[in-house]
C-alpha cells in the first residue's frame, strides 16, 4: 500500500472505517458466494445469484484495465439490479417472472420495492446511490465515464452483492465490526 494512502487512512477515521467496511463487504461476498455455491437453495432464482457474480467479476475485470473500460458502468448496474431482484425472489418469495415484468431495468422502482418489503434491510442503503449508474438505455451509447464514476458504480455493485450474500448466508463481517461513524451508506 502506498505510504500516502496509509497516512490518509491513519489520519482520517471516516476513510479508515469506510475502507474497513469495503473489505468486510469483500470478505462477506467471497465467503458467501462459496457457501452459496455449496448449498444453493432449490429455487429458480438461484440463476440470478450466479449472474450477479458474473456481472460483478466483469466489472472488476473492466476496472483492472490500464484505461478502465466503460463497460464497468453497465456491468456494475446489472450486478446491482440482479442483486436486488435475487433478494426479492429469495427473501420475499417473488418469482423471476414477476420481478422481470414488474421492474424491468428500473433501479429506482426496484430499490423502492426492496425498501417497501424490507425497510430494515441494508439494501435500503442503495436508494440514494442509484444515481451513480448510467441509465439502462445508455448501454449502447459511446459515453465516456470518469474513473470516479466507474468506481462509484463498482462500490454500489460490490455492496449490493455483499448485502445479498449476508441476507442468504451466515456470513456477516460487518456485524463483527462497528458501523461506520456518521451517516454512511457503506
Amino acid at each position: 500500500m502506498p505510504d500516502d494512502f496509509k497516512r490518509r487512512l491513519i489520519e482520517d477515521v471516516r476513510k479508515r472505517e469506510l475502507y474497513k467496511a469495503y473489505w468486510a463487504d469483500c470478505l462477506d461476498y467471497d465467503q458467501g458466494r462459496h457457501y452459496f455455491s455449496m448449498e444453493p437453495p432449490k429455487d429458480p432464482a438461484v440463476e440470478l445469484v450466479a449472474s450477479v457474480d458474473r456481472d460483478l467479476l466483469s466489472t472488476i475485470s473492466d476496472l483492472a484495465q490500464p484505461e478502465p473500460n466503460a463497460n464497468a458502468m453497465h456491468n456494475a448496474r446489472l450486478a446491482t439490479e440482479k442483486a436486488m431482484k435475487a433478494f426479492l425472489c429469495l427473501r420475499h418469495s417473488m418469482t423471476i417472472a414477476a420481478v422481470r415484468k414488474d421492474f424491468q431495468h428500473d433501479l429506482g422502482k426496484l430499490a423502492a420495492e426492496v425498501v417497501k418489503r424490507d425497510p430494515q434491510s441494508e439494501m435500503a442503503e442503495l436508494v440514494p446511490e442509484i444515481g451513480n449508474f448510467a441509465s439502462y438505455s445508455d448501454r449502447y451509447a459511446d459515453r465516456p465515464f470518469s474513473r470516479l464514476e466507474l468506481w462509484a458504480a463498482y462500490r454500489c455493485a460490490q455492496f449490493a452483492a455483499s448485502a445479498l450474500m449476508r441476507a442468504l448466508t451466515p456470513y456477516n463481517q460487518r456485524a463483527a465490526m462497528a458501523r461506520v461513524p456518521g451517516k454512511s451508506r457503506y
